[in-house]
């Protein structure tokens, strides 16, 4: 018997989507450890404070994101998942749509941040990182795209990592240039970084497929279909990043940074699933074809990985969250208790994910639009009602509920 599963074992070759995985997860990996540079520099060298500011404002402008995008990004996969050759019209009117809005939101956000935060936050942070995030970011989402809905992953892969090498390299020229290093000035260079992500990433795409068709018809109808994929997108926006505006409001810029920490570290854990999700999603929407029972049932050949891994993540938050100070600095040992807590949000999480694709590829996306706006209300309430009385554990507590009752919603429709 032992000898039949090592023949089995040592024959096995692992399949196109392993392979994506594999890819995906080794280029998350990396990203991963730039990514952990970047923030450990950044936490040094801004400090807990400084670094509350940039988390903040980071914060509000990511709830707005999907609505800039409106749902192209997962809409231009579904496209060229079916037909490649969709690329041009579909790249096309998703880039008219992507800028529309952002020229519509970024004097929004701009407002929305001057009520919502401290007077301590310039306006200079506000603008760089609004900029950054609702205008040229999106653009390079989108670009990601198309590789990604042919499973070549490559691509992909170089573009979110390089945009980490060039905010790290940003870092690098900061400490160089810059006689004072805070969170005003770590903007400008954030800024710059995503600049230059996006030309390199546009360059790639109209190398590989070509210059896309820039054509108004059809846009209203586009923005129908993709407005459920949006509204899901920034209601997962506001359920990670509403607790870190709510503490910065309420509590103080110091826990804010202790608690982003902290929470940095379960999305260090989620990265292979999330990569796993990435070399999947096509073939989600090809299994959805036949419906719900389709991509629930494709769901069922991966999910048991993602679940004991999830469950050994946490476990690994859990008992190393003593070593965050030794990393992050002295002023960082806040973050300890934080992480503790929030060791069950891996778990949480993929179950999210996982659930919410079935139902999107089973063509629901109006349900899961539903569902995501319900908990994204649901976590805006409870972090104003708990965090008052509980801090920051108040906010742990309200995204933990909201994502139980998103779960539960969505298992509902399998």
């Amino acid at each position: 018997m032992t000898t039949k599963i090592f023949l089995k074992f040592s024959s096995w070759r692992p399949g196109t989507l392993a392979k994506n995985t594999i890819l995906v997860t080794g280029g998350l990996l990396l990203r991963a450890f730039l990514q952990f540079l970047l923030f450990v520099g950044l936490a040094r060298f801004l400090g807990v404070r400084e670094y509350g500011k940039f988390i903040a404002v980071v914060a509000i402008m990511t709830f707005l994101v999907p609505l800039v995008g409106f749902g192209m990004p997962t809409l231009l996969i579904r496209e060229m998942a079916i037909d490649r050759k969709r690329y041009s019209y579909q790249f096309g009117k998703s880039m008219i749509i992507t800028v529309l809005f952002a020229m519509i939101y970024l004097p929004i956000a701009i407002i929305v941040s001057g009520w919502f935060l401290p007077e301590e936050i310039s306006c200079g942070i506000i603008f760089n990182i609004a900029l950054a995030e609702l205008l040229f970011l999106p653009i390079i989402d989108l670009s990601r795209q198309p590789f990604k809905a042919i499973e070549l992953f490559t691509y992909s892969t170089v573009f979110s990592t390089g945009l980490i090498f060039f905010r790290l390299a940003g870092f690098g020229l900061m400490l160089a240039t810059s006689s004072q290093v805070n969170a005003e000035c770590w903007s400008f260079y954030y800024l710059l970084a995503t600049v230059m992500t996006m030309f390199c990433a546009l360059a790639v795409v109209f190398r590989e497929f070509g210059f896309p068709e820039f054509s108004f018809r059809n846009i209203f109808s586009a923005m129908r279909e993709g407005c459920y994929f949006a509204l899901s997108g920034m209601a997962t926006r506001i359920n990670g990043e509403i607790d870190k505006v709510f503490l910065a409001r309420l509590s103080s810029l110091k826990i804010t940074g202790g608690y982003s920490a902290a929470y940095r570290f379960t999305d260090i854990i989620l990265l292979p699933v999330n990569a796993l999700l990435g070399a999947s999603g096509a073939r989600f929407f090809r299994a959805g074809e036949k419906g719900i029972i389709g991509s629930s049932n494709f769901a069922k050949k991966i999910l048991p990985i993602p679940v004991a891994y999830t469950i050994i993540g946490g476990l690994l938050l859990f008992f190393g969250a003593e070593f965050v100070p030794l990393l992050l600095g002295p002023g960082f040992v806040i973050a300890v208790p934080m992480l503790k807590w929030l060791a069950i949000l891996p778990l949480l999480l993929m179950l999210r994910s996982f659930l919410s694709i079935i139902v999107v590829a089973g063509g629901h996306p109006r349900y899961n639009g539903m569902v995501f706006l319900f908990g994204a209300m649901s976590n805006i309430g409870l972090n104003a009602c708990l965090i008052p009385h509980f801090g920051w554990a108040g906010a742990v507590l309200a995204t933990i509920i909201a994502e139980i009752v998103m779960i539960l919603f969505l298992c509902l429709k399998q």
